[in-house]
């Protein structure tokens, strides 16, 4: 096919979708003047001195949002139909005319004194009404420690990205507090219905409640806290013209509650992740029970009082987020989902839902067609909106009818628990979101990222979000090209190294879906063997790892830090990020060579144990590279949560931190949130390592096996005391990126570390 027939396919396409009935649900984005909000992020982000070299006007657009930029009257102009229109604008200029670009991790932006003119106007058309931003447990594993500045921050960076339907859940405990207050609920009731402060999210959900841990219930001082940096948040939400999506009621109720009301229908929801029950099985009021209603109208109401009247009538909340609904029957479903929009629409008639999809593919076993179809035949089809969640892997509008007749927003979820990783399909991204819209029949109305952790794999991100505002497909090598100019600053002095280290990425682990989990932070066994996956179906060890083209990216990525490109703190972050993923790569190939020499009875104990002792030496080498570069240290992670408290409970909030990030509660999680930082590397993974290894080399100097039960338990008590110790950790870089990363690539970058084929161990683990 001639790449102008192509061409012309596509544009059938997106008119085909044009064509159908709009299924959009009777939101508008808030009256806003967008001047002075573009303004203040220009000074914020720029620098106070580029707004006279910057000429903002507002369009007048009833459609989906227009943004442009230009040349006018020897100035820089950037224009839309709203404030993060023009925000669009203004860093798609940035992009691609000065060739710098704004990420979350705050990289800095590279700006020359005076301004470079537009060549020539652009003007770009959003496909779709929307741009939604977050996962509900993103707000725990990467903003709960956060303070204003940093929240500040992170909202100018989403008015650049287009982001104009942003989740916001911060402090809804306060809300939670005064609503339950009137139900005569005590303080102590709420504080043990209420998750800890880093658990939050699946609290809010119903799958825990109280705090785990030895410090007590979650400090009341935190829940104020929280309260009045959410009002700051929506303010500036607000100033932007972003339509903020607000916590509602889902049914799940306090303990306390039970006792109060002995008449309603109260029953304990399934267990969830196999947590003790005193941790979970939330009590779920019945949605036929009239207290229902009476409790979510209180609640909506209550929150538009504490946030001074404001609402933006759309509310975002979950019943079922891996749970199980006690019945199938259908009557019941679908009284369930009209509890909930109906106890929204008697506080507030202007109420929209958002819903997150996931239960559907989660729990798909339950979740067939008919349930689905009843669950959302009790709403109305203007009145809610579906994220489908995990579009980019496991869509569920296609299997659904397009959620049967429910308007949707396309999500790209990617990666679980924050954990890193380097992965992502750049190319199905590139197309898959055009063709999602074509087919859905006029129900696709937004895109999003869904995400449950930030910091990681921005390119994917930078690509989804630019997504939004294309209706042809992504010319891909030449956008990688155009990201590596922005994100290293080479547009005018090229790197040929750097732009060969990304085609190396964008051809191996960026064109592939598979979710690969890190050896090193796994917890040591033998039986770590191909294609098992961990809790969220992660290849703990695959068949196949792009180690090779991820070698060749990191000989290319060390060969380009010898220049000045070296100097820009993204590229210092990537070339740690990528001498990360080659030393995960390199830990797979010494655990699987350690098992083969153990197999084999003619290796001698001195041999199986200097293997042992290379596995620590890797350990070491990883948080040493980790440790240059502030992305990567523990010490900010558990600095910030203390933060959070008073010195009196300052001990409860580094517990969280710590618990979080390794145990995930009592231990059923294990490493779910896993996270390869300085700190966590080298004392926390390595302490483990170290316990397993040990037992294995004694057991082998001893002529006997491994006792595995008891090294596990030693392994366990290692983790439970690591839990509530209190050493501190680095918080700023130690040691220089690229002369560290020149040194480890003298060290393993001489031979190729192929995995492929490698671990081939049979059944054989079986005996030891």
């Amino acid at each position: 096919m001639s790449p102008g027939i192509r061409c012309s396919l596509w544009v059938v396409l997106c008119l085909i979708a044009l064509c159908h009935v709009d299924a959009h649900p009777h939101l508008r984005l808030p009256e806003h003047d967008p001047i002075p909000a573009i303004k203040g992020l220009i000074s914020r982000t720029l620098g106070p001195q580029y707004n006279s070299q910057v000429v903002v006007t507002a369009k007048d657009e009833r459609g989906h949002d227009v943004s442009s930029f230009d040349e006018h009257n020897g100035r820089v102009r950037v224009s839309g139909s709203s404030a993060t229109a023009i925000g669009f604008a203004l860093h798609k200029y940035l992009k691609d005319v000065v060739h710098t670009q704004a990420d979350w991790d705050n990289h800095a932006l590279v700006v020359p004194a005076v301004l470079p003119l537009p060549p020539s106007a652009v003007t770009i058309a959003k496909n779709t009404k929307f741009t939604y931003y977050l996962n509900v447990v993103t707000t725990s594993y990467s903003f709960w420690t956060w303070d204003w500045p940093q929240w500040a921050k992170h909202i100018d960076w989403m008015a650049l990205q287009g982001i104009n339907l942003p989740l916001a859940f911060t402090g809804q405990e306060k809300i939670w507090l005064e609503t339950f207050k009137k139900y005569n609920v005590s303080t102590a009731g709420m504080q043990h219905f209420f998750a800890g402060a880093a658990f939050q999210a699946w609290g809010r959900m119903g799958n825990v409640r109280d705090s785990w841990g030895p410090f007590g219930p979650i400090p009341l001082d935190f829940i104020e806290d929280q309260y009045r940096l959410q009002l700051r948040i929506l303010d500036r939400m607000k100033e932007f013209g972003m339509l903020p999506a607000l916590p509602a009621f889902a049914g799940h109720v306090p303990a306390e509650l039970v006792t109060l009301y002995p008449h309603a229908n109260v029953r304990q929801s399934s267990q969830w992740a196999n947590f003790p029950e005193q941790f979970t099985c939330v009590h779920m009021l019945d949605p036929t029970d009239p207290l229902y209603l009476d409790i979510g109208r209180t609640f909506i109401q209550v929150q538009t009082q504490l946030y001074g009247g404001y609402t933006s009538s759309v509310y975002q909340t979950d019943t079922y987020n891996e749970l199980l609904p006690h019945t199938s029957d259908p009557a019941y479903l679908r009284a369930s989902s009209k509890a909930v929009i109906d106890s929204m629409l008697a506080a507030d008639p202007n109420a929209v839902w958002i819903m997150q999809g996931w239960l559907f593919y989660f729990m798909k076993d339950f979740w067939t067609n008919d349930k689905i179809e009843a669950y959302l035949g009790g709403v109305a089809n203007d009145r809610l909106i579906m994220l489908d969640l995990w579009t980019e892997s496991f869509p569920v509008w296609s299997r659904t009818s397009n959620y049967f007749g429910k308007p949707w927003i396309y999500c790209l979820l990617h990666t679980f628990g924050g954990n890193l990783g380097l992965h992502g399909n750049l190319p199905k991204l590139a197309t898959n979101p055009i063709t999602s819209l074509a087919a859905s029949d006029g129900h696709m109305i937004g895109l999003g990222l869904t995400m449950e952790g930030i910091f990681q794999n921005y390119v994917v991100y930078d690509l989804a979000l630019e997504m939004a505002w294309r209706s042809t497909p992504m010319p891909l090598d030449k956008w990688v090209q155009a990201y590596v100019h922005q994100r290293y600053h080479t547009y005018h002095v090229e790197n040929e190294h750097a732009t060969k280290a990304w085609a190396f990425l964008k051809t191996s682990v960026y064109r592939d879906e598979g979710l690969v989990d890190s050896v090193a932070t796994t917890r040591p066994r033998w039986q770590l063997a191909v294609n098992e996956t961990d809790v969220d179906g992660n290849l703990l060890l695959p068949k196949r790892v792009s180690s090779d083209a991820v070698s060749a990216a990191w000989t290319e990525l060390v060969l380009a830090g010898a220049d000045s490109v070296g100097k820009v703190d993204a590229f210092q972050h990537d070339l740690v990020d990528v001498t990360r993923q080659v030393l995960n790569n390199v830990m797979v190939e010494y655990y699987t060579e350690l098992v083969q020499l153990y197999l084999n009875p003619k290796t001698s104990s001195s041999v199986v144990c200097s293997k042992a002792d290379q596995i620590l030496d890797l350990l070491h080498d990883m948080d040493t590279i980790l440790a240059t570069s502030t992305a990567f240290l523990l010490g900010r992670w558990i600095r910030d949560a203390k933060a959070r408290g008073t010195p009196a409970t300052a001990g409860y909030f580094e517990y969280q931190a710590r618990n979080q990030l390794t145990r995930w509660g009592v231990g059923t999680l294990n490493d779910y949130a896993n996270k390869q930082w300085a700190g966590l590397v080298g004392e926390y993974y390595a302490g483990r390592w170290r316990v397993w290894l040990k037992a294995v080399c004694d057991a082998r100097e001893a002529g006997i096996p491994t006792d595995d039960a008891k090294i596990d338990g030693q392994i366990n008590d290692f983790e439970v005391a690591w839990q509530t110790q209190t050493n501190e950790f680095p918080t700023d870089p130690v040691g220089d990126s690229v002369e560290i990363a020149t040194k480890l690539h003298a060290k393993y970058g001489t031979k190729q570390h192929r995995v492929v084929g490698v671990l081939d161990l049979g059944s054989t683990l079986d005996d030891l």
